[in-house]
């Protein structure tokens, strides 16, 4: 209701042929979406996910042997198992380095966004781990390469079988009829669980693998859990230096996550992350949440660098994350958001709406807490008599410079 009410003051036809002009253009500019896809990233039915350019590492118990991967591993199209002595691929091995699974390429897929033929696999490495609270799968034949390795790696018959996701989603493989049917739809509609965000803004990362990621902090790197964002969690209690003894910032204890900044579609936009400010994911640079997990973002004002304190379009457009424009400006409504919000996704009317109002809050969240709740309080009318005061100032002053000419 209250978006309503919003929209109809700040979106109405007496406003200036500027506001107008800048509004269409911000509308025109969000509707383009990337539709290239890079062959190492699989192929556009079945992507690999996962955050890619993640420092780090992953440990994988297998077989008896523990294995090291970087932190990204299976993001994308890779020869990950390449040159490693205990799974035989390393040199004067059978097969050994170069040659049949050793060689071939392949990366994680979302078991609920891969049309392809041959069916991918559960996770062996870390069976447990997940995707968007979906279970983790990989697959080779989304880059390329023959799956030789799946069927030669598995301890027992049994152990061979398809689970009743993979044989319920691709039925004309050649898998044992007595596997039972899938007791969930994993991929239809079920109750939503808050740990994985919210519906409409998930949380983004592979969650249950064992490692650590590096996260930079004022220049220097501290190590976080290998699942730290991927899931709603106060990660920073535990890791971050200034929430360490006594008289921890409250910030501390607020959960969070990482999103994808073109699948978030909540009243409040995500930030850029400046934890990893290398990784991507499906090509874009990560951001995070604190309203994804129902928390308030008390964090981000101490950041003079997010793109949302910038208070001008010369301060905006200055600022840099690995040598490249991370903001962007989307003119006195919206004032600064992250680049890729206001430049790459295709944002909605009431996207553009709401996050108009994030420009008169900076990185506090606390001011629009009532209204994006709908709670009606005294404080909610006053704001909304202060923006139409405004609104009709501004009417009024055309009117009377239309007089006067």
């Amino acid at each position: 209701m209250l978006t309503l009410v919003l929209s109809a003051i700040l979106f109405q036809p007496g406003q200036s042929r500027e506001q107008c002009q800048q509004g269409a253009a911000l509308l025109q500019k969000s509707t383009w979406k990337s539709t290239q896809s890079s062959a190492s990233y699989g192929i556009t039915t079945c992507p690999c996910v996962g955050l890619d350019h993640v420092e780090g590492h992953l440990n994988v118990d297998f077989n008896g042997s523990n294995i090291s991967y970087p932190a990204s591993l299976g993001s994308h199209c890779y020869a990950w198992d390449n040159g490693r002595s205990e799974l035989q691929c390393g040199k004067h091995q059978t097969p050994g380095k170069g040659h049949d699974y050793c060689r071939a390429e392949w990366c994680y897929v979302d078991p609920c966004d891969c049309n392809i033929t041959s069916p991918p696999q559960h996770s062996v490495y870390f069976p447990d781990a997940t995707w968007r609270g979906k279970p983790l799968l990989y697959s080779y034949d989304t880059c390329g390469s023959k799956d030789t390795w799946s069927q030669s790696h598995q301890p027992t018959a049994e152990a061979s079988a398809p689970s009743s996701l993979i044989q319920a989603k691709w039925p004309w493989s050649n898998w044992s009829e007595t596997t039972p049917a899938p007791e969930e739809d994993v991929c239809g509609q079920r109750p939503w669980n808050s740990d994985n965000g919210d519906s409409k803004c998930q949380c983004t990362g592979i969650a249950g693998q064992t490692g650590e990621v590096e996260f930079t902090i004022d220049d220097a790197q501290f190590p976080y859990p290998s699942g730290a964002g991927a899931t709603c969690a106060a990660w920073d209690l535990h890791n971050h230096p200034e929430c360490q003894g006594e008289g921890k910032p409250g910030w501390c204890r607020e959960k969070w996550c990482f999103v994808d900044p073109c699948a978030c579609g909540l009243e409040v936009p995500p930030k850029r992350s400046w934890y990893i400010p290398e990784a991507t994911v499906d090509h874009r640079p990560v951001y995070y949440s604190y309203d994804a997990c129902g928390a308030q973002d008390e964090y981000t004002v101490r950041n003079a660098d997010a793109c949302v304190n910038q208070i001008d379009e010369e301060g905006c457009l200055a600022v840099r994350q690995q040598g490249q424009q991370a903001c962007a400006w989307g003119g006195p409504e919206m004032k600064c958001l992250g680049k890729e919000l206001l430049d790459v996704c295709e944002l909605t009317v009431k996207q553009i709406q709401d996050w108009s109002w994030w420009g008169f809050t900076g990185g506090a969240r606390e001011s629009i807490t009532l209204w994006r709740a709908g709670a009606w309080g005294l404080g909610s009318v006053f704001a909304i008599l202060f923006v139409a005061a405004i609104c009709l100032l501004a009417r009024l002053d055309q009117t009377t410079r239309f007089i006067r000419s």
